[in-house]
């Protein structure tokens, strides 16, 4: 008997004091497209961003990441494993996959004097669990989820930076125009000050998110609500356009998701050891206000202790 899916992790993102003033959001169609012009105090002085993304592309963004539906996958993968099953029957017996609560069975029924030897049934529900697996990933692969440490699904994070860094185009040129002339450095504070402007939210009602816990860079921005892996993968997406080869990597502590950035530490940055490089913090969860190298205590004792773990996020 095979077991089937494991758990949805979500992230109950650590916050804090020294709040962000919020933002304020302003949505006006246009032909074909939305134009956000967003506002917001950045050190008590006021700050604005404005771009318009087309509808088509808004469109097909809310519907590419939906909720996780466990029965679906699951009934995907098990589609899978029949065809399997099928094709591996013979005229001397037939291989079917039973369905059963939270798992599944592998039945051979033989037709023929011999029976099937012990090799062949291990070689047979090899090759059917193998379609299983394979079905499931596809499945999570084409609804941006993945199977985290074979242990729980989570939305596919560094993918999901790199397919938006491409699509958030329009607001990466307005972003590159607000802050030329800034280092990389600034430029990087000035980022994390838009994100944790934006009202933190756990993204469990279906008016400001899908419900899935997540929101991408597209339902972030047009519902101006984010949790800490949703505006971690919006700050990765908006560096990786800006700054295609800059080593960055996605964070995870108990609870918690943050960004670590490959750019020299400065003298009081948090920063880890990442492979061979040293990857300087940065969390624009919110609405605590936190500068590049600043994590909370929580988190900061979680990295200690070693209890964390990454993703590297890949250029284009």
């Amino acid at each position: 008997m095979q077991t089937l899916l494991g758990l949805v992790v979500v992230f109950l993102c650590a916050t804090g004091l020294g709040f962000a003033q919020g933002n304020a959001l302003k949505l006006t169609p246009l032909p074909n497209a939305t134009q956000f012009s967003f506002g917001w105090l950045y050190h008590n002085q006021p700050q604005t961003l404005t771009f318009a993304i087309p509808n088509a592309d808004l469109q097909r963004g809310q519907n590419e990441f939906q909720r996780f539906d466990n029965a679906k996958a699951q009934a995907f993968a098990l589609k899978a494993a029949t065809q399997k099953a099928k094709s591996l029957s013979t005229n001397g017996f037939t291989v079917t996959v039973q369905p059963q609560a939270h798992a599944y069975k592998i039945g051979i029924e033989s037709f023929s004097i011999t029976a099937p030897s012990a090799t062949l049934i291990s070689a047979t529900q090899a090759a059917v669990n193998a379609a299983y697996d394979d079905g499931l990933q596809r499945y999570l692969f084409n609804a941006f989820y993945l199977n985290y440490n074979q242990r729980y699904i989570m939305p596919d994070h560094k993918r999901i930076a790199v397919r938006y860094a491409q699509a958030l185009r329009p607001m990466v040129q307005s972003i590159a125009q607000k802050t030329q002339g800034m280092s990389e450095r600034a430029r990087i504070d000035w980022l994390l000050g838009f994100f944790q402007s934006i009202p933190y939210d756990t993204l469990e009602n279906r008016q400001t998110s899908n419900g899935s816990g997540f929101n991408t860079p597209y339902a972030l921005l047009r519902f101006n609500r984010g949790d800490c892996d949703s505006k971690s993968v919006a700050l990765l997406a908006v560096l990786r356009a800006l700054h295609p080869t800059l080593p960055l990597a996605m964070v995870y502590v108990p609870e918690h998701a943050f960004v670590a950035i490959g750019v020299p530490q400065g003298k009081n940055d948090y920063a880890l050891k990442l492979g061979q490089r040293t990857y300087v913090l940065a969390d624009p969860t919110g609405p605590r206000i936190m500068r590049l190298g600043e994590v909370d205590a929580k988190a900061l004792k979680a990295l200690e202790g070693g209890r964390f773990s990454y993703q590297m996020v890949q250029g284009f």
